[in-house]
């Protein structure tokens, strides 16, 4: 299948909107920044650590949506769709982009499959889909929250196993007196969700300051990503050499595991967009 160039994708836009169609649009103009960032050089998907935990979060919330409880599911689907408009949003692409993504989503699970029971608890208005009128009772509360919880548990796994790595080698510092494991499982799952709320903003920061050829950017930005997970290391290791040994470890973790993020990705992005 031939490859659309940014004018093409821009043209469909512009086709779709003097048909009225508002979804159209948005997925043709968000599809065209990617294709144009990708044309001067850059990349499609960032690549410091706080964005890698990001997309884990995302992917981990999708492969698990299906298996909660059917009362459950639309409701943990507008959190998907929270964390999707936000990365989108970050990523400088098309909040309506992000949400016409969420709604195919919302009719598909990861295999490209119609979710009955999920449509059926869903009634699809032009704004989007509304969810039921009851409210959700404590128990589909407590279920949402340790569902997001758990999501943040896994995506924080290179952090603890960085952290796990300076507290039981002998030589590298350990912990501070006092910090428990409960606590620095804690710890590292708030540091995943800040990393969801800053990681953008703080890279785009660091590569305006720099300037000069992407390459200075892109060094910048990884300095500035290690740096801030430096200060969130700090207080639970015995000293700043611990914390910064953790750090490394747990960006090298999670750099590791970026293809199989992106893979997944890719093949939600296909099935997303047809």
């Amino acid at each position: 299948m031939t490859s659309l160039s940014v004018k093409d994708r821009n043209e469909i836009a512009e086709r779709a909107s003097a048909a009225g169609d508002a979804e159209g649009v948005s997925v043709a103009r968000a599809m065209a920044a990617r294709a144009e960032r990708v044309a001067h050089g850059g990349s499609e998907h960032r690549n410091i650590w706080t964005t890698i935990a990001k997309k884990a979060v995302i992917q981990v919330l999708r492969y698990s949506v299906n298996k909660l409880p059917a009362k459950v599911r639309p409701y943990a689907n507008k959190i998907i769709g929270v964390v999707e408009d936000l990365d989108q949003f970050q990523q400088g692409g098309s909040r309506h982009g992000a949400r016409a993504r969420r709604s195919a989503h919302r009719r598909c699970d990861h295999r490209g499959t119609v979710d009955r029971r999920l449509r059926g608890a869903v009634t699809m208005q032009p704004d989007g889909p509304r969810l039921p009128a009851s409210s959700l009772g404590p128990g589909g509360k407590v279920t949402l929250l340790v569902w997001f919880m758990s999501a943040l548990l896994v995506s924080s796994a290179p952090l603890v196993v960085g952290v796990a790595t300076v507290a039981l080698v002998p030589g590298l510092g350990g912990l501070r007196a006092g910090v428990t494991p409960l606590v620095v499982v804690g710890w590292l799952m708030a540091a995943v969700a800040l990393a969801v709320g800053v990681g953008a903003p703080l890279e785009r920061v660091a590569r305006r300051l720099v300037g000069g050829p992407q390459w200075a950017g892109s060094l910048a930005a990884e300095a500035a990503s290690l740096g801030f997970l430096w200060l969130l290391m700090v207080p639970m290791t015995a000293s700043g050499l611990s914390a910064l040994l953790a750090s490394s470890i747990s960006v090298v973790l999670y750099k590791s595991f970026e293809p199989l993020i992106e893979s997944w990705g890719a093949r939600d992005r296909a099935v997303d967009e047809g």
